[in-house]
Parts: C-alpha cells; structure tokens; sequence
C-alpha cells in the first residue's frame, strides 16, 4: 500500500544553485517537505538514486526484515528490495544502520553494523546492483541478490552506524561511533579485515553520504552535520583528515539518516520516531551559491529563534517569532539530544516574544534549545 506524503517546501526561486566555489556548501532551510510514512518508523539509513529520479532508497533500524524501501517524498514508500544472498538464502537484518550508493556503478551498499555493546564477532555488508527502471515499473517488490561480506575490525568490535561509499572508485568505509573521536575504517577489496584510517574530531556519528559526483561528503552527529571537499585525486581517507567545516542543520530528536540530493541541489535529514511519537518529518536543506543567500532562504512559516548572550555567563535572552497563536514548548536536550530540562510548557504564544533561559545547571558542554508548537520543531545549539 502507498501511503502518501504531504509536500510543504516552500523555495525562493534563483537561490538555491550550484556553488560558484566548488569546495564551498551553504545550504538553507530546513523546510519540512513531508511526514515518513507507516513502515518508516525505525529510519536509519537512507540514499538517493541517480538511476530513479526522486527516488530515496531507506530501511530501518533492529527490528526490521531485510528489506530496503523506495520512497518518494512526494508520494510515499512505491517499492521494497528483499534481499536475498547467493544460495537464495534471505538476508539477515542484526543491526542495518546505513545504506550507501555507488552512483557510478549503480550500487547499492547497505552496513549491518550496529552493535552498541561492542560484542558482535563481525559485521556485514551487503552489496547489490540498484534494480532497472523497467524492472521496478509496476511491481511492489522486488527480489535482489547480494553480495555478503563478514568483516572484522582490527581493533576489536565496536559501534558504528555510517557507511560511506566514494563513487569514484567504488571503496567503502565505516565510521565508528561510540568513542570520544570517531574512527575511519576502509574497507579493503580483498581482505576480511578493516583497516584504520584515522579519527575524527568528534563523537557520535550517526550517518553519512558522498555526493552523486564524488565532491563532497557529509557526517552527521545528534548535533551537527560536518562537511569535507573532495578534490580530486585525493582519496577520501586523505580529504577527511582535515579539519571539517559545519553546515547549517537543526538537531532532531533521534537524528540518524542524512542523504545528499541525487542531482546536488542539497541534502536531506530525518530522524526516527521518538518514543512511540508523531511520524518524524523529512527535512529539505536546499544548496544555495552564498553563505548571504542561504540565510535568507528559510520557511518564514516556521518559528525563528536566537539566542543572545547576557552579562551573565551561561544566561540568555531567548528570542523568537511565531506567527500564529500556538502552544509553545521549550525544553534543553543535551549532546544525544536527550531531553533534560523543561523551560516552558504549553503556554499559548504568538508574535514577538523574548524570556530569559538560565543554562547555568546544564553545563559543561553544548546543550541545545528545543522550541516546539503544536505544527513544527525548531532548534538552536548553544556552545559553551
């Protein structure tokens, strides 16, 4: 059954365009263009086909089958791959946590390599030819056969939930995420064996991509989402051992999926159900040329908000803009966006507003302001 979503993006004609510096990606939004639907609730992985125009191929977290759904923003899930490896066994679901694209080859990569106590003996990757479009016309499912491939770590099981494949030689590599600095592993084309790359300036990694044309790549935290510039000649590993810059994103509840757009024109971010929840939204950030031109181009009907330094230190004026009389919530949530104060609950609020926050007990440490009506989420992190 296809179950339909609602499109809400509302985008500025003329801003959202290709870079004139290459290595540069601003973005704007977030604009809401839709609510997961039923059989989404789990999202953790999640990529955009170049083969199937609008087409995002997602899947679940635990608890699902082998399965990877097609889904179109605009109308809902259209098709589902079952996998299946050679010997027509079925594939097995542990942990899938991400999905890569060989957008060159037309692969598809999905990581079976959840495990958050770090106790699996290996972890799997499979891998498959993305299916025709004349073999996915007017079928709802369709049966895949993939590649299995056990791999082991070589410095023991670890927690990992980012799968990133560069489209242009095809390599594969894992990020990790329990540790205080993510660490990079390639998967190599023979061996059984990860090899380390390096490590990265942050923790809790939760998803990442590679654009369509091997330029750029994104790494998701609960709380940022960092970009690196690909040049070219350079391999992926070598690129992502500078410094990585930020691009503009709102932190959502569970964030887990992060998929570049197919055609380059911006990325898409979503999260998973919170705690039995509302579907989560299908978040849009459009590519824009300027850093000017992307803070301009916002969904003026969702809340704005600021947060503004006071001669106290760790105490602020909260601003923000509100069109419509709505019940407003406001709460903190820390580094894994867990919810750990409430300042405001359900008051009815319109216009104009401005209240002093107090962040003095939640420190040390970025936490981040959650302003929520009764129609959408906004978000602001406040650093130390």
């Amino acid at each position: 059954m296809v179950v339909p979503l609602i499109v809400f993006a509302l985008v500025t004609g003329g801003l959202a365009c290709t870079a004139q510096d290459p290595s540069a990606y601003y973005v704007g939004g977030p604009f809401d263009v839709g609510r997961l639907p039923k059989g989404l609730e789990e999202i953790s992985g999640m990529v955009a086909s170049v083969q199937h125009k609008g087409l995002l191929w997602c899947h679940n977290d635990s608890g699902d089958e082998a399965v990877l759904y097609g889904l179109q923003p605009e109308v809902g899930i259209v098709t589902r791959l079952n996998v299946f490896v050679e010997g027509g066994e079925r594939g097995t679901a542990v942990d899938w946590e991400d999905v890569a694209y060989d957008a060159n080859k037309r692969i598809l990569h999905v990581a079976d390599i959840g495990d958050n106590n770090a106790v699996r003996p290996y972890v799997t990757i499979y891998s498959f030819d993305e299916p025709t479009v004349s073999k996915l016309a007017s079928k709802d499912a369709v049966d895949v056969r993939a590649r299995r491939r056990n791999l082991v770590y070589p410095d023991g099981p670890r927690d990992a939930e980012t799968l990133l494949c560069d489209p242009r030689d095809g390599t594969l590599y894992i990020v990790s995420k329990r540790e205080k600095r993510n660490r990079l592993y390639r998967v190599p084309e023979t061996s059984d064996t990860l090899i380390f790359e390096h490590d990265f300036p942050f923790f809790s990694a939760t998803g990442g991509d590679v654009s369509s044309d091997g330029h750029h790549v994104l790494i998701r935290t609960y709380l940022f989402v960092f970009h690196w510039f690909l040049p070219p000649g350079v391999s992926l590993a070598e690129a992502t051992k500078v410094a990585p810059d930020t691009v503009r994103y709102e932190p959502e509840p569970q964030g887990e999926a992060v998929a570049f757009r197919a055609d380059g024109s911006g990325y898409y971010s979503t999260s998973e159900r919170e705690n039995g929840g509302d579907a989560a939204p299908l978040w849009w950030y459009p590519r824009t040329s300027t850093a000017d031109s992307a803070n301009i181009l916002r969904d003026v009907r969702r809340p704005s908000m600021a947060v503004v330094p006071t001669d106290t230190a760790n105490v602020y004026l909260l601003r923000y803009t509100i069109l419509d009389r709505h019940n407003v919530n406001i709460n903190v949530h820390n580094v894994l966006m867990w919810k750990i104060a409430t300042l405001v609950e359900d008051t009815v609020e319109s216009g104009v507003q401005e209240r002093k926050i107090d962040l003095r007990p939640y420190r040390p440490g970025p936490v981040v302001v959650v302003l929520t009506t009764s129609g959408t989420t906004t978000s602001i992190v406040v650093p130390e």
